[in-house]
């Protein structure tokens, strides 16, 4: 976590921005709060919108713990920001632009809420040039965030409940990359016990289920005891 909380990047994000004391901040996927409290103290208002709630409840202890007050935490969709046109002079978003199923989308949406001569800053990783160690990290990220399995359930019209953890989702998007139909994910149907992130063994080891369920089911004998039934 040092790298997302270095003092030192974080400065340079709000020296970027220019902010000062009339400015209004937004962080798109803002996550547990790192940005917004770094800009909370040099602007106005600073607030933070994200999908999940377990990190929304992050960023408001964060901020308690850095005794902030001008900040405003929202659970929302960030290709559908709940904010009027030009509502913001400064929106940011950090390490997340490569999560968005429709990055474009959410950059537009950026746009709209920046109010004119506001500034947009878009801060984001990049892989190596080495398809091997880029696919380890993006598999690492997907393990890390999986929020865009989340969206993309939800985005083929399934239902996925409000109270779904994190940890879940990685095991709903094996099951979709399986070609399983996850028509109904309800709170507590898919969860892993505490800490918030979990092993990459114990999602490995779900995954592990995943499939040999998967060979169960299609296995000869399983065929058999279907056209019996």
């Amino acid at each position: 976590a040092a790298p997302i909380a270095d003092a030192g990047a974080l400065t340079l994000i709000v020296e970027s921005a220019e902010a000062g004391p009339d400015d209004a901040m937004l962080d798109v996927a803002c996550g547990g709060g790192i940005v917004v409290c770094a800009f909370a103290p040099h602007v106005r208002h600073a607030t933070g919108i994200d999908m999940t709630p377990a990190m929304l409840d992050r960023a408001r202890h964060l901020a308690a713990e850095k005794g902030i007050a001008n900040v405003t935490w929202r659970e929302g969709d960030v290709a559908r920001l709940p904010y009027p046109d030009g509502a913001f002079t400064i929106v940011v978003t950090r390490f997340a632009m490569h999560h968005f199923p429709d990055p474009a989308s959410v950059f537009r949406e950026m746009v709209r809420v920046c109010a004119p001569g506001g500034r947009i800053v878009v801060v984001d990783t990049y892989v190596s040039p080495d398809p091997g160690k880029a696919a380890e990290f993006n598999r690492l990220e997907k393990l890390r965030d999986p929020r865009p399995a989340v969206q993309a359930v939800r985005g083929a019209g399934l239902l996925v409940g409000a109270d779904l953890s994190v940890e879940a989702a990685p095991v709903v998007e094996a099951c979709l990359e399986r070609g399983l139909l996850v028509n109904a994910v309800r709170p507590k149907t898919l969860r892993f016990a505490p800490p918030l992130v979990v092993s990459a063994a114990e999602v490995d080891r779900a995954l592990e289920i995943v499939d040999e369920t998967l060979a169960a089911v299609s296995s000869p004998a399983a065929e058999k005891g279907r056209e019996i039934a």
